[in-house]
């Protein structure tokens, strides 16, 4: 727990999760949305920097901001008026966040954690530093990810699962084969392009970075919370979120096709963490690549 050196009294922080989707954040979020130290606010996912800096993410958030500010009379949930008064100005969202922590004296941590964000540029990334340490508040940013392979595959399952389907594995075949290099899985598997954003913006001490396959475990989550400046509360690894729960098996052929496309990013994380401490996963791809045997 950090402690203001001032006063004596712990800091409070915020947290910026910028993903990766598919590398279980939400599992995190319901972790620390139970925990007494701890107010994530309304909603896991705010959506508002990628609504507002990124091209194709989010049209309907925006849409309904060019309403509201037409004057016109929308029908909308609370939440999605929230979402739009925060969009219309962003001071509303920091001070939203500010009032979670200054209006409960236990409450240490409130955040956003928005996968998508991983898509964000270092000039949106600085504004929302800046705001945080205007309001008195620690900065926190917290970066999970996962193997790209896995990763692509995930959410390629995720997209067909919400539209209701349950595809053959020749079906999902084709739809990897389709979604892999789109921009969207580009802007959220290309670690070392969100990596090289962040460290333009945020010192050392306010990035924390952590595998999926290393995260559910008592030691990654001590680490976590330490660095989050909260008390380590018990952690259910036994449950799970959005899961792809399927005996598809994806061809090895077209796994290494996708990670012949990522090969930057293996080698980018390799060379910024050491090949040795990645997770198995990650270094089975990798000696697939240099050797090109499946």
């Amino acid at each position: 727990m950090t402690v203001d050196s001032e006063h004596g009294a712990p800091r409070k922080s915020f947290l910026l999760g910028i993903g990766a989707q598919k590398a279980g954040t939400s599992w995190l979020h319901r972790y620390l949305n139970s925990h007494p130290q701890v107010n994530m606010g309304f909603v896991k996912e705010y959506h508002i920097f990628d609504a507002l800096t990124i091209d194709e993410a989010y049209l309907k958030e925006r849409y309904l901001v060019a309403r509201l500010r037409q004057g016109e009379q929308v029908s909308a949930t609370p939440i999605d008026k929230t979402i739009a008064l925060f969009l219309t100005n962003t001071q509303h969202y920091f001070d939203y966040f500010s009032h979670l922590l200054n209006s409960n004296k236990t409450c240490l941590l409130t955040g956003d954690i928005t996968p998508s964000y991983s898509g964000l540029s270092a000039s949106t990334m600085a504004k929302i530093r800046a705001e945080i340490l205007a309001r008195g508040l620690d900065m926190k940013v917290v970066f999970i990810m996962r193997d790209p392979v896995e990763r692509c595959i995930s959410a390629m399952r995720m997209g067909l699962r919400n539209r209701g389907l349950h595809p053959s594995l020749e079906q999902e075949e084709h739809a990897l084969r389709n979604l892999y290099a789109s921009r969207p899985y580009l802007m959220r598997t290309n670690y070392h392009a969100t990596i090289a954003n962040l460290e333009e913006v945020f010192p050392p001490n306010e990035i924390h970075y952590a595998f999926y396959e290393h995260l559910f475990n008592d030691q990654s989550m001590q680490k976590l919370t330490q660095f989050l400046g909260i008390n380590d509360e018990p952690a259910d690894f036994e449950k799970t979120f959005n899961v792809s729960r399927t005996s598809n098996q994806i061809g090895t052929h077209l796994q290494r096709e996708v990670a012949l496309h990522y090969t930057d990013v293996y080698h980018s994380l390799a060379s910024r963490f050491g090949e040795q401490n990645l997770p198995m996963n990650w270094q089975r791809q990798m000696s697939t690549l240099r050797t090109g045997v499946d």
